[in-house]
């Protein structure tokens, strides 16, 4: 086998295998990255090569995901989570902050704190953010505080309507989400 081929060979393993890490550190179903790449983002932001020492984490929790998916479909569920993260790409183009989906319907996104992002207007959602410097606060205990929030948040209010979920899923702005995932 000649040199051209055996680069050529080698340079497809590569790829292959590039595509292989990127599938670890991503989430499959919205692209978003996954605990993984959160974990490492957090390594670097506690370590000492990183400079900054202010940022916003907020994270995000789909409302009703568990009644949607035993109610609807698992597939109404997936719409949800894709019509979320969709929007979450939307609001971090073009800036500096980074998002995760770290559980069935849990997103994290951390920003610097300069950035301005809002999440109001994302529906089915709960969501909350705090200021953090990774070089005097532990992460553990920022996601505690922003946990608490969250929670506070969903007491004020936040009522599953799963009626009107489906007829958005069927008819409505979420019918473009469906469509991605062949529902």
């Amino acid at each position: 086998m000649n040199v051209n081929k055996k680069i050529k060979m080698l340079e497809k393993k590569v790829k292959k295998l590039e595509r292989e890490i990127r599938a670890l550190k991503h989430d499959h179903l919205t692209g978003l990255g996954n605990r993984h790449k959160l974990s490492d983002t957090l390594q670097f932001l506690y370590s000492e090569d990183n400079p900054k020492t202010s940022y916003r984490i907020c994270m995000i929790d789909v409302n009703c995901l568990h009644e949607i998916n035993r109610q609807l479909s698992y597939n109404a569920g997936d719409v949800i989570i894709k019509y979320v993260a969709e929007k979450i790409k939307t609001k971090c183009n073009n800036t500096s902050a980074l998002a995760f989906r770290i559980g069935g319907d849990e997103f994290v996104i951390i920003m610097h704190s300069y950035d301005e992002l809002c999440f109001k207007d994302i529906k089915y959602i709960t969501y909350s953010c705090v200021e953090f410097n990774p070089k005097k606060d532990s992460f553990r205990k920022i996601m505690d505080e922003i946990d608490e929030k969250i929670k506070e948040n969903k007491k004020k209010g936040k009522v599953c309507k799963i009626g009107e979920i489906q007829k958005s899923i069927e008819n409505g702005e979420l019918k473009l989400y469906a469509e991605m995932l062949d529902v």
